[in-house]
């Protein structure tokens, strides 16, 4: 299953590399997956991990289905030793899952602090985008017969 992750980092942040492992668990209906070392995947976006100024960090990521997500749980921690340990100011995080399109908001407005952080974020808002980015509060019903399929990105014309 591929997931589509947006992490904010907040307008206080000063930004920059910070040293840290980033790790995220989403909970679904289904069960759990860690989304190890995020902070090593490059941004399909253009945004950086750390990056102030509320520029979103665009990551996709393959991973086991949850089902329709819950919670989140965010991991940060401080590494390699001799790095000062710099506060990392999370605003949201943005999670679209790719089998049926549902979008969850994850406000978080925390400051997570070394050596080791982890925080439970439960979704504020979610709702449905199709593969042309139209929004709706639910999916369209399953066609007879048949699945719905999204891409990982709207398609664009």
């Amino acid at each position: 299953m591929r997931y589509r992750l947006w992490i904010y980092t907040s307008n206080a942040d000063a930004g920059g590399s910070k040293h840290g492992d980033v790790s995220i668990c989403l909970h679904g209906a289904l069960g759990q997956v860690w989304l190890p070392q995020l902070q090593l995947l490059r941004s399909t976006g253009g945004g950086a991990l750390f990056g102030g100024g509320a520029q979103p960090c665009e990551l996709h990521v393959d991973a086991e289905e949850v089902g329709t997500l819950r919670k989140l749980t965010m991991g940060y921690a401080h590494e390699p030793e001799g790095h000062s340990a710099r506060p990392w100011s999370l605003l949201q995080v943005i999670v679209r899952h790719g089998g049926d399109g549902m979008v969850a908001c994850f406000p978080a407005a925390n400051e997570l602090r070394a050596p080791r952080a982890l925080i439970e974020l439960l979704p504020r808002l979610a709702f449905h985008e199709d593969a042309y980015g139209n929004y709706a509060e639910g999916p369209p019903p399953l066609p007879v017969g048949g699945q719905w399929t999204w891409p990982s990105m709207p398609t664009s014309f």
